[in-house]
């Protein structure tokens, strides 16, 4: 191996978890001279890429390589975006209500993009706002169908009250999350905004994981004769064929 496909091993051997190594452990796993690893390991700390504890002697991951990973992580948010539109697009004008997609990126739900109904009283939501798992139907519905370890460690901080009608009780959030799973739709019922309701389908990539959520949004008097007119079941089809879309990729 040439010295820049030695550095890129190296880098490998911290996956997936990061966990603290030494050179000489390093050394061994990838039976690489130690003389080798050191000189390379001395340059990737000084670019960043990793970090040592100065007890310890362990390297770790260093913030240059979270930049990266964070970047790969946009360029995939913006690939789901270019996928997603039109189907985006084609569900507001069949309900003619606000539909927009909330994305999963790292540890958070962000909403990436938004539709904009056609309706004289419309809910115009705010792209690049981070979206609350208790409260907005996409988050609860992309949280819901996420690995049991996520949804116990997004749970452990405090759950925010946005209205009256927020869910801020682990217990019954936990509760919701487990009839999503069942139905295969989060509601937003006047919990994030009064007045506004919302109800999501969660949207899986090629890996069977969930990525992101397609959200259809509402003046709350008008949510539920949109869904006994069908709109429900339009979502739910749209979820679905971005999903197949994604399988393909």
């Amino acid at each position: 191996m040439n010295s820049i496909e030695k550095a890129l091993e190296i880098l490998r051997t911290f996956t997936p978890d990061n966990k603290p190594l030494r050179s000489v452990e390093i050394s061994h796993r990838l039976e690489m001279n130690k003389a080798t690893v050191n000189r390379i390991l001395n340059i990737l700390k000084n670019r960043g890429f990793v970090v040592q504890d100065e007890a310890t002697r362990r390297y770790r991951l260093g913030p240059s390589t979270a930049l990266l990973g964070r970047a790969v992580k946009k360029s995939l948010s913006g690939r789901l975006v270019a996928l997603a539109k039109p189907y985006l697009d084609s569900l507001r004008d069949k309900v003619n209500e606000t539909v927009h997609l909330e994305v999963l990126v790292g540890e958070r739900i962000f909403l990436t993009y938004s539709s904009k109904g056609t309706r004289q009283v419309t809910v115009t939501p705010r792209v690049g706002d981070q979206m609350a798992i208790n409260a907005n139907a996409g988050a609860k519905a992309i949280t819901a169908f996420s690995p049991q370890e996520f949804i116990e460690k997004r749970l452990q901080g405090k759950l925010r009250k946005y209205t009256m009608k927020t869910i801020t009780s682990r217990n019954k959030i936990r509760e919701e999350y487990a009839a999503i799973r069942e139905t295969g739709v989060a509601y937003d019922n006047e919990e994030f905004d009064d007045d506004v309701s919302a109800v999501a389908a969660p949207v899986f990539n090629h890996e069977d994981r969930v990525v992101a959520a397609v959200v259809l949004v509402a003046p709350a008097f008008r949510m539920s004769s949109s869904i006994e007119t069908g709109s429900l079941e339009l979502l739910k089809d749209s979820a679905a064929d971005i999903t197949e879309r994604l399988s393909l990729l």
